[in-house]
């Protein structure tokens, strides 16, 4: 269904699947991902992936998104099922491309395991 948008979008490039270790290929290309749902989830795995990879994010305010999406500062936010607002966004982008590399270096190192543990241990300890 995607293949006759491919002149109309630049370069559209889609996956029929993909193991992780293709990742990194897949993304080294993208200037910016967009992230979607209209449905809530607490942590979506491609925010982590993309945000891992350098990849700053469009995604939908919903859900774990805005925990790790900062609007205006490490990617931008729009409302969710809004694509007018999902527009705005994105010629935010093509108006001021520097924003991506603005986003770039703001984007944090995604935290270890470890990390991630005593962080957890920490907060149920003073709790």
């Amino acid at each position: 269904m995607l293949e006759p948008l491919n002149a109309r979008l630049a370069g559209l490039e889609t996956h029929d699947g993909y193991r992780n270790t293709d990742l990194p290929q897949i993304l080294q290309k993208m200037d910016v991902g967009i992230v979607p749902p209209i449905w809530w989830d607490n942590a979506p795995q491609v925010v982590f992936e993309m945000m891992a990879l350098g990849v700053p994010l469009i995604g939908a305010e919903i859900g774990g998104i805005p925990d790790f999406v900062t609007h205006d500062k490490n990617g931008l936010l729009f409302k969710p099922g809004d694509a007018e607002d999902l527009q705005k966004q994105l010629l935010a982008i093509v108006s001021k491309p520097q924003k991506i590399t603005n986003f770039r270096a703001a984007l944090s190192p995604m935290k270890t395991i470890a990390e991630h543990a005593d962080e957890l241990e920490a907060f149920y300890q003073n709790t």
